[in-house]
């Protein structure tokens, strides 16, 4: 008979044993980045933000990043596209400003699954293109079976100077990433089994930054192209897209994913 001890950690199914002990840092070693931050209406923004949580700056921060060298997954390689917003949490406990998640599309379901039921992190899945330079431009863009709902074009692309880098690097050297786990009830009564606000945080070590210009275009496949995934590019494509709120950055770094200090807030 499976037994699963408390100091244990099992992924479904879990019936065929778990690791001992809990969730550790995740190294990524080589990834490169796209963001870009923009402005957009803070009132329908905030309505996205669930329990606990305040709209710190009317903006989105949208970043496209390619996985490589990834530890725990033998090196293997996936892309993803996350939708951000600067966010305080407080609860009865837990005081906390960081980014919030309002999604993450990625093209590999294994960092899908733990992600979701680990941490609460809103994975789904979707095809995020490689980044395309030529000359001092760059381009990536998001679909689904081929139907393309966000375009990113970078223009420009220059090396940061030391003191910029410096900032990002401060910017980005903790990253406290917050999200809502949300798993629902088995039956066919709706509501959740569990529904708790989490934080992931993250680290970064550069070794490139760059600044660019940015475009950024969301737009909405039509229902049949997209059913279970429309009302979510539908809400953001919705909001507007607003003057930039600074350059876009194109980092090439380490990422650290801090499994080791992730938790539920209270």
């Amino acid at each position: 008979m499976a037994t699963f001890a408390d100091d244990h950690r099992y992924a479904m199914p879990a019936h065929f044993g778990g690791e001992p002990g809990g969730m550790y840092p995740l190294h990524y070693r080589d990834t490169v980045s796209a963001t870009v931050w923009y402005e957009t209406d803070g009132e329908q923004l905030a309505q996205l933000l669930p329990p606990g949580f305040t709209l710190d700056a009317p903006q989105i921060m949208v970043s496209a990043v390619m996985n490589r060298g990834v530890e725990w997954m033998a090196g293997e390689a996936y892309n993803i596209l996350s939708v951000n917003v600067p966010a305080t949490y407080r609860g009865a406990q837990d005081t906390l400003s960081g980014w919030y998640c309002l999604v993450v599309w990625e093209n590999n379901a294994i960092p899908i699954l733990p992600g979701r039921e680990g941490t609460g992190i809103p994975k789904i899945y979707g095809e995020i293109e490689d980044f395309r330079f030529d000359a001092d431009t760059m381009r990536t863009w998001a679909h689904l079976s081929g139907h393309t709902f966000c375009q990113l074009h970078l223009t420009g692309i220059v090396d940061a100077e030391e003191r910029r880098r410096a900032e990002i690097d401060d910017a980005f050297s903790t990253m406290q990433w917050m999200a809502w786990r949300y798993i629902p009830r088995t039956g066919p009564t709706g509501g959740a089994e569990l529904s708790q606000a989490t934080v992931f945080p993250q680290e970064f070590v550069s070794t490139r930054v760059r600044f660019a210009h940015n475009t950024i275009e969301w737009s909405v496949p039509p229902l049949w192209q997209n059913p279970t995934q429309h009302h979510i590019i539908s809400a953001l494509a919705t909001l507007p897209v607003g003057k930039p709120s600074g350059p876009a950055v194109i980092m090439d770094a380490e990422n650290i994913l801090r499994g080791d200090l992730a938790r539920v807030l209270r």
